[in-house]
């Protein structure tokens, strides 16, 4: 699901979680059921922080005057 939902690759997003999780963002677990192998990703308080501060600091670029959404 997460990697049709970023359309990418599944070795670009295995690399990519690989960082997250290295930099303590993102916890991860995997399972194998009787079917398939699955990989749970999880963020950490740390990676929520971080995305929101990320976010709030992209909303202010594009809000300011000159941004992408300013005039």
């Amino acid at each position: 699901m997460l990697r049709d939902s970023v359309g990418t690759s599944g070795s670009a997003l295995s690399k990519q979680v690989s960082a997250l999780a290295a930099a303590g963002y993102v916890i991860v677990r995997k399972d194998q059921d009787k079917r398939a192998r699955r990989t749970y990703v999880q963020l950490t308080p740390q990676g929520r922080l971080a995305f929101q501060r990320h976010a709030a600091a992209f909303r202010a670029l594009i809000s300011s005057p000159g941004g992408a959404g300013g005039g």
